[in-house]
């Protein structure tokens, strides 16, 4: 049971058990340990220690202000508005009016399904932006804390900020190995690397500066991962890259899939891909404390030491983690031939 007056972990209960999450758990107001201001929060989180503060200390809200002077530092002479509301009642963290982008920063915690933001919450929000010719890029706060140097690379080459010219004629193109392909991703991508069964470098002077991961299946080839080195951004590049490999292996249609949060939308259109199909959004279960997303294997873990065998979220969340969701992904084709 809990009370009023009771101190959890360090936070006083102000009004307890006042509701209940869509999955039953019992949701309380606390007051701040630092800035004393109340807030919501699940008990299990408080509990367990998985919160540290209501926000007021959060890599979110610095990471928003990082990121809002990041864009203000690399377009000195655009004119960048902060939390503006330009969504009906939503508002943009970061807008840049003069080229219709905004971009989100999403603490995890604050855009919880605990708090209220559900399956659809970020996709929706994007599609909403869309309607009014808006490109909505969503950075969530796990990739600031982690791979900051590349969500600022992301950022630069989606603005085309980072022009890059090459003598394609200087080049060479070879199949490098599993292992130095994991490298490079791991190195230059956002995403986790994958291991793929095709990895096509491009090398300019002795240095690989892009990179394809394609796996095959017995209908279709699906491009994996694709990157360029940090600092470096040319679509020809990759239109040359994939031009090498339909040359040069047998004839399929072509599968690749873009993240809705942070698009890779002009280089597929570029590459001659049209949009196939939508995957809509996924969850992912996190530590509100370290940010780090629990795996497969980890979630298997917990089940299975869990009593609760049949409810995969009463299970994670009672050991007190929380899940985002993503905003879903596109799925665009290339159908074989279309060179």
């Amino acid at each position: 049971k809990l009370y009023k007056g009771d101190i959890i972990n360090g936070f006083k209960v102000i009004t307890p058990n006042h509701s209940q999450d869509t999955h039953g758990k019992y949701i309380s107001t606390y007051e701040c340990k630092h800035c004393k201001d109340s807030f919501d929060s699940i008990n299990t989180t408080i509990r367990n220690g998985y919160k540290d503060s209501c926000g007021c200390t959060s890599v979110a809200s610095k990471g928003e202000v990082a990121l809002y002077e990041f864009i203000k530092e690399i377009l000195p002479n655009e004119e960048v508005e902060q939390n503006l509301r330009v969504l009906n009642l939503k508002e943009i963290d970061v807008y840049i009016p003069s080229k219709r982008v905004g971009f989100e920063f999403n603490g995890l915690y604050w855009h919880s399904d605990a708090l209220g933001k559900d399956e659809y919450y970020h996709l929706g929000k994007t599609e909403v932006a869309k309607e009014k010719n808006i490109d909505l890029i969503h950075i969530f706060e796990h990739q600031w804390k982690f791979k900051e140097d590349l969500v600022k690379d992301y950022i630069l080459k989606y603005l085309n900020l980072q022009s890059s010219e090459i003598d394609l004629s200087l080049c060479t193109i070879q199949e490098v190995s599993k292992e130095e392909s994991f490298n490079f991703h791991t190195n230059n991508n956002l995403y986790d690397a994958q291991i793929s069964d095709i990895n096509l470098g491009l090398h300019f002077m002795n240095e690989c500066v892009a990179l394809i991961s394609i796996n095959k299946f017995e209908s279709h080839y699906e491009i994996t991962t694709l990157s360029m080195k940090r600092d470096f951004y040319n679509k020809d590049v990759c239109k040359y890259l994939l031009n090498h490999f339909e040359t040069n292996y047998p004839k399929k249609d072509i599968h690749c899939m873009s993240d809705i949060a942070l698009p890779i939308k002009d280089i597929l259109e570029h590459l001659g891909f049209s949009f196939y199909k939508r995957e809509f959004p996924k969850g992912y279960y996190f530590n509100c404390s370290s940010l780090e997303i629990l795996n497969k294997e980890q979630i298997k873990d917990i089940i299975q030491n869990s009593s609760i065998k049949d409810d995969e979220y009463q299970a994670i969340t009672e050991e007190g983690y929380l899940r985002y969701w993503d905003c879903g992904k596109d799925t665009y084709i290339k159908q074989k031939g279309n060179l």
